[in-house]
């Protein structure tokens, strides 16, 4: 009993490499740009024969200073089961990530705030003996 137990369970782990290949796995880049420059900015676009296309942007605010940061701004499509385009449009800055698309519920398109971090000051002040809260 142990022993078809083994070969059914080797049966069905082994690597699927009998699957023919997916459409996406099939896909030919049909066209791509990229331009960058020495400050960390970039803008690149890519598009393929199965109807997915890319676009995206980096910009750098306040370059060399100490309030300098980043946005990250572009799109990206796609084509459904159902035949249909979808687009999604997103930015990524100091204040979170945020997405936006036709399809998507309304909880996606919510702007998101980074998550905090390092440690909170309090833990801080026990780590240094003064105890949680002082």
């Amino acid at each position: 009993a142990f022993a078809v137990l083994l070969l059914v369970g080797l049966a069905h782990a082994r690597p699927q490499l009998l699957k023919p290949l997916t459409d996406a796995a099939k896909a030919i880049i049909t066209k791509f740009d990229t331009t960058s420059n020495e400050l960390g900015e970039y803008t690149y676009s890519v598009e393929s024969d199965d109807g997915q296309s890319r676009y995206e942007t980096r910009k750098v605010i306040n370059p060399g200073t100490d309030q300098e940061t980043s946005v990250v701004s572009g799109y990206y499509s796609y084509i459904d089961p159902n035949g249909d385009r979808k687009t999604v449009g997103y930015q990524a800055d100091e204040n979170g990530y945020y997405a936006e698309g036709e399809h998507l519920p309304d909880s996606a398109s919510a702007r998101r705030k980074p998550p905090e971090v390092g440690i909170p000051p309090a833990a801080v002040s026990s780590l240094a003996g003064g105890g949680l809260g002082r």
